[in-house]
Parts: structure tokens; sequence; C-alpha cells
């Protein structure tokens, strides 16, 4: 078990230091000039639609850990994005405490251990690597935490062009759920969209009239991901 120390903390950054090998880490939040739902940063007159997801949901607050930002041979460019992919690719080879531990505390000052009737989960296509990190972030909060199929179904696989209607065709809530759930923390591994994020929340309100806590362990940055994929010619496609 590893053993951290909060160095310093403020709404842009956090840094710590792991006492048992004295590395310190720091991870940024970017925070001048952001989106007030992701916080991905802005220009002046820019308006954020890197969550197109987000933006019908009510009631609810964003946690979310570091970016997510890889480059174009999708290799990490940040100490947050390699742990995620590290945990996600090699569950069995790497643990990522470190991930735990700023998320909780990113989450203390929303005081969600002090509420009652609260239940956490996480949406149906998350990476079933970061479940541990879930479970132990729920335990260190004094969270009940479930699988995902306690919730949702998935009610078909048919393909659509929009990514909205997709998510809004696959997946529906579980028809012998029963309870009365006012407070959910929703995880995720990665946001982008916030289409699914968005989806599984909007269940869960229109079922419950929930607070929603979506946490997503990363997000990703407002990059067009066509610079980064090569389509192939019509004459090559078969």
């Amino acid at each position: 078990m590893m053993i951290f120390k909060i160095i310093f903390q403020s709404d842009t950054e956090i840094l710590f230091k792991n006492l048992q090998n004295n590395q310190t880490f720091s991870l940024v939040f970017p925070h001048s000039h952001s989106c007030s739902i992701c916080f991905s940063p802005l220009n002046k007159s820019e308006k954020c639609n890197r969550h197109p997801g987000l933006t019908y949901l009510k009631n609810f607050i964003l946690i979310s850990g570091g970016y997510f930002h890889v480059n174009h041979d999708n290799q990490p460019l940040s100490w947050w994005t390699r742990k995620i992919i590290e945990v996600s690719e090699y569950p069995f080879q790497y643990s990522a405490p470190e991930l735990s531990f700023i998320m909780i505390q990113r989450m203390i000052p929303f005081q969600i251990n002090n509420h009652k009737n609260f239940l956490a989960t996480m949406i149906p296509t998350s990476s079933n690597q970061m479940v541990e990190i879930y479970q132990e972030i729920c335990k260190s909060l004094n969270i009940p935490f479930v699988e995902s199929n306690y919730f949702f179904r998935t009610k078909s696989d048919h393909y659509t062009k929009s990514r909205k209607d997709y998510v809004s065709e696959k997946y529906t809530l579980n028809p012998e759920l029963r309870g009365n759930y006012k407070n959910i923390l929703l995880f995720d591994d990665v946001l982008h969209t916030g289409h699914t994020l968005g989806h599984c929340a909007q269940l869960l309100q229109n079922k419950f009239d929930s607070y929603i806590y979506l946490c997503p362990l990363s997000r990703t940055y407002g990059i067009k991901r066509k610079k980064f994929l090569k389509y192939p010619k019509k004459n090559q496609i078969k």
C-alpha cells in the first residue's frame, strides 16, 4: 500500500509526494478562461463544444481527473494519460493508487461522503479494468458501489451515424430496478463527447429525479479526431 501526502492544493493544481520513494507528482487543472462544465481551456470568445452529450443534463456536477492527451501515434503526452493507459491495457501488471488518491482529493470539497442515500456505479462502456479504482475511491468515501448492470441494460447494438442516437438506442435502464436513489456517483474512464455518460445520467434522472455526480477519471482535449484518422478512399472499400 502506497502512502501519499498532499504538499500543495489549489483550484488549478495538486502537488503530492509518495512517502515511500519520495517521488513528487504535479497534476495541473487549467482554469482561466475555461468551460464551466469540463474546465477545458477556451479563448475569451470561444464556446465549448467538447461535451455535447452533457449540455441537456440538469442537476449534475462534473468531478474529473486530468486530461487524456495523446499524440498522433496515440502515445501519452502526460503522466496522467500514461497511468490511465497502463491500468486499462495491463490491469494485472500495473496499479495506480495515485489515480484513486487524486480523485478522492477532488471529491472531498463536495462532501460526497456526508450525503445520505448515495450509491455509485459506472457507465456500461467504461473499462472493466478501472473497476478496482472506482471501488477504492468508494471505499475511502464510504459509498456503496454496484456494477453497471445493476442500473443499465443493453437493448440494441444497431449502428447509427449519430453517436447520440447510437447510445440512446443501445442502453436502457434495468426494468427490474427498484429503490429511491437521490444521489448517484457515475464513473467513466475517459470523457470524450459525453453522449454515453450524459445518456446514462439522464436515464437515472428521469427515473429517480437524481442529483448526478459525473466522475470520469480523465477527459479529452477538444481535438477533432478526423485529423488523426486516415479514412480509406472509396475505391479501396470492398
